[in-house]
């Protein structure tokens, strides 16, 4: 279902502070005031005032801070939506252009930013699921489209202007942590991610430590961190089907690593969960 959230409800849809979490559908976030720091398959984000983020499926995010004037408005979008609703050609070129924009944040002056927040206040105070109002769907269609092209207008006018000129190590460094959050559940070697990228392990680990400040092995042992915590998230899985989800030997080796790095025992972190801490 389409939903609007602002900073007063945004971790009914994001989770608390330090969790890691994959969103279900495409999420598209102002920053209306203030700051917020947030990590996108471990690296890191900032967003300030007048930001617009496009949290996607598939990515690991975590939101690591925000300040005490943070405020925001966003809106979350089914990945059927447009399909269902038989738009979905007239809306495709302007969620390719955002799509484009999602590493990093797309920074609109403070009229574009009040019009566009104006816009999904309007869409909010709007929508009212099962609305029986004639043509109410239609309406709120094409309410819906009409931020959409908008976001997409400031995409295209900014990404000019703020297009990163990566150098080549941003860009093996780059291609590490994304080659990293595909392939974690099989490979922790840093020689399979040197080889992917036609680098020596050494470079690249220099690479790395040189943007990041964390070493490779540092972001590869969080990365697995992250991963099984949302494995263990599942209480369909037993701890043995998350070690080998992980492609541990076996889970008392799954056990002794998850513990170093976190200080607790796998199944200490799941009942952790499960009474809501």
């Amino acid at each position: 279902m389409l939903t609007i959230f602002t900073e007063t409800d945004i971790f009914s849809h994001l989770n608390d502070p330090g969790q890691a979490f994959k969103p279900k559908d495409a999420i598209i976030l102002l920053v209306t005031s203030g700051q917020l720091k947030l990590s996108c398959n471990l690296e890191e984000i900032n967003c300030l005032e007048n930001c617009l983020y496009f949290f996607m499926r598939g990515f690991v995010y975590s939101i690591q801070y925000m300040d005490e004037h943070f405020s925001c408005i966003g809106m979350i979008v089914p990945g059927k939506f447009f399909l269902e609703n038989g738009v979905a050609g007239a809306i495709g070129n302007s969620f390719h252009t955002i799509l484009a924009n999602r590493q990093h944040p797309v920074i609109i002056n403070q009229r574009e930013s009040g019009a566009l927040s104006g816009m999904l206040q309007l869409l909010k105070d709007f929508f009212i699921p099962n609305e029986s109002l004639v043509s109410y769907n239609e309406i709120l269609l094409y309410q819906v489209m009409s931020v959409v092209h908008t976001i997409a207008a400031f995409c295209r006018k900014y990404n000019g202007a703020q297009e990163l000129q990566f150098k080549r190590r941003n860009v093996i460094t780059s291609g590490f942590l994304h080659l990293l959050q595909n392939n974690i559940k099989r490979e922790r070697s840093l020689q399979f991610y040197a080889r992917q990228l036609t680098v020596t392990a050494d470079y690249l680990a220099r690479v790395v430590k040189q943007v990041t400040g964390n070493t490779a092995s540092q972001l590869i042992d969080n990365a697995v961190i992250i991963e099984a915590k949302l494995l263990l998230a599942n209480p369909s899985l037993s701890i043995a089907q998350v070690a080998q989800h992980m492609a541990f030997s076996d889970q008392s080796v799954f056990g002794r690593f998850f513990r170093q790095h976190t200080g607790i025992t796998p199944s200490r972190y799941r009942s952790q969960q499960n009474v809501g801490f």
